[in-house]
């Protein structure tokens, strides 16, 4: 007998959505293009490739400059990566501008973490590291153009986005010690055009992990912050890429800066973005070979779109993102101050049912690709010392509290009072993948059975991000929606369980247990106690339950590109720098002109 729960038929319509994507609407869709560009059929394996994935080669000393590379990427409505508030911003920011410091990419091996020069040149700590001293490169080379006209930038420019950044970013309070007692940095000084100093009220072991995360500071050009161009609809600066057009809901178009320091570097010539909301628009621009890089793909979608097009290459993704998240509301009287309805809420879900929906599990594993399932907790599943809840042997007793129980759920609203209790469940637009997840996520909690609830799509810019990413809990109900990228799980804990910074999600005075434990890991030293403490914080979060990760990043992904992106499936970025993916691994991808045009790239 057919199950017609929400649940139920949402997968129901998901596969069937798949199967239609797969078939003759979707490269219909793309007819037109392909035969514009040339396009032809490719019988042969991607670079390297052997069956399915491809086993590719590290081509990084052949690689030569030249191409565009044609990519998508999401609506946003400003290019100022310290006046804005959205996530999308800094991802866009990473080709023109720079981070003091940064992490490379891993060549067929996982990125190791060890931090570079970005716009410093080197770096060092005073003593007792109350004083962390920078010295600015020399040849920070920046876009050709006026303002800048190609002039080095310099700590003055360092000092001048900082002082901004200090003054209007919403995520001040992760860094200012006058914003947040428990955060470190006291003032920032230039005493001359090479150097730039943070002083510091205490040490601390995770300000270097923010400086190299992309989410927070980025060093702009001094006419940035003083009024020389207007940082919203354009970008100069010296990262790899600078912005040569940019239209609000159509593209996001750069060139190469040739002035950047770390020649060759960038190869491709340009870079284009295009915006393109729905996923099978995605999907057809890149079947037509109009885009470089898989769009529209999902883990449903992308061994039948390999089998249609051999010739791309596939590889496997390490866990590189964090759980998108589903939150409690916390105004005074809210239900979700009770720590008994916060774990039913989570016992109420199946762990196993959402990797399905959102991994395609069983499907990947029939075409041969095996999936390896973790539940992600509250520090995600994508560091290697993540714990996973589902083996309560290794993760400990409070790995009940992520098991699927339907009967203890009930035991625990009953004895809170909370059974049948309504919740309004706040999703926001942000992009088709968060409604579907989301949509997912609600319907799930609704089959439960133990409480009603009222699903509510708000708009993400205007409501979802100043109310539920940054409103700290002051907000009725429950909301799913992304979690910001965050570079080691020290931060991760920091910026997301203490209520000082900018991205917190509870009020002042909630969590007091987690708050000091996060405090506490920003002052040890010893990288073996410290593991300790992060480990000791996923176990005591487990029962706590502030917010419930129930998301789609507990198993690999898969990504896909036309064989002409050389390195594409040879770089591997750190697991918590997507904000800097752009300028970390597109500045190193290549265009090889021979393979394109064997498949009818034009």
């Amino acid at each position: 007998m057919q199950d017609n729960s929400y649940w139920s038929r949402t997968l129901r319509k998901r596969i069937s959505r798949r199967r239609a994507l797969a078939g003759t609407a979707a490269v219909g869709a793309a007819a037109a293009l392909l035969a514009a560009c040339g396009g032809g059929d490719g019988e042969d394996e991607g670079e390297g490739g052997t069956g399915l994935l491809a086993q590719p080669k590290d081509r990084g000393k052949e690689a030569k400059r030249g191409g565009t590379l044609s990519h998508t990427t999401l609506p946003l409505n400003s290019l100022d990566v310290i006046g804005s508030t959205a996530t999308l911003t800094r991802i866009s920011a990473s080709l023109p501008y720079n981070r003091l410091i940064r992490v490379l990419p891993g060549v067929n091996a996982p990125a190791s973490g060890e931090k570079v020069g970005d716009a410093a040149e080197s770096w060092e700590l005073n003593p007792d590291r109350t004083k962390l001293t920078f010295k600015i490169r020399p040849n920070l080379g920046s876009d050709p153009r006026p303002p800048l006209n190609g002039r080095n930038l310099d700590a003055e420019d360092v000092f001048s986005s900082w002082n901004r950044w200090a003054e209007k970013s919403p995520l001040r309070g992760d860094l200012l010690n006058s914003v947040n007692p428990d955060a470190p940095i006291v003032k920032a000084s230039a005493p001359d055009k090479n150097t730039f100093v943070f002083d510091l009220a205490f040490p601390s072991t995770i300000l270097m992990d923010y400086l190299a995360d992309g989410f927070y500071f980025w060093v702009m050009p001094k006419e940035a912050n003083q009024g020389g161009f207007d940082p919203n609809i354009e970008a100069h600066g010296a990262g790899p890429y600078y912005v040569t057009d940019f239209l609000e809901g159509a593209y996001l178009k750069h060139a190469r800066n040739d002035n950047f320091f770390e020649k060759p570097i960038p190869y491709f010539d340009k870079m284009d973005f295009f915006i393109i909301p729905e996923n099978a628009a995605q999907l057809a621009q890149y079947e037509a070979k109009a885009l470089d890089l898989g769009a529209g793909t999902t883990n449903e979608t992308i061994v039948d779109i390999k089998k249609r097009h051999p010739e791309m290459v596939l590889w496997q993704l390490p866990i590189t993102n964090v759980a998108p998240t589903s939150r409690f509301g916390f105004v005074e009287g809210s239900p979700f101050r009770d720590e008994r309805v916060r774990q039913a809420i989570s016992m109420a879900y199946d762990r196993d049912a959402l990797a399905e929906a959102f991994l395609s599990k069983s499907k990947l594993e029939a075409q041969g690709l095996p999936i390896e399932v973790l539940w992600a907790s509250h520090i995600s599943a994508m560091w290697a010392f993540s714990g996973d809840p589902k083996d309560e042997k290794t993760f400990g007793p409070n790995a009940k509290y992520f098991q699927y129980n339907i009967a203890e759920a009930k035991k625990l609203l009953e004895a809170a009072g909370k059974l049948n209790m309504e919740i309004e469940y706040h999703i926001d637009n942000f992009s088709q993948t968060n409604l579907q997840d989301a949509e997912l996520l609600a319907g799930q909690l609704r089959d439960s059975g133990l409480v009603k609830v009222n699903q509510k799509v708000e708009e993400y810019a205007a409501w979802f991000l100043p109310r539920i990413y940054r409103g700290r809990g002051d907000w009725t109900g429950m909301a799913h929606g992304a979690v910001g990228y965050k570079f080691s799980p020290e931060v991760f804990i920091y910026s997301y369980f203490h209520t000082g910074p900018g991205t917190a999600h509870y009020p002042k005075g909630m969590f007091p247990d987690l708050v000091d434990r996060a405090t506490a890991l920003t002052k040890e030293f010893d990288d073996k106690k410290r593991l300790e403490l992060v480990k000791d914080f996923e176990k005591e979060a487990a029962k706590q339950m502030p917010c419930l990760p129930l998301g789609s990043n507990g198993g690999p992904s898969f990504s896909i590109a036309w064989p002409w992106v050389v390195q594409a499936p040879v770089l591997n970025q750190w697991p918590g720098d997507g904000v800097a993916v752009r300028s970390v691994l597109y500045s190193r991808y290549w265009f090889d002109p021979e393979i394109a045009k064997q498949y009818g790239k034009s």
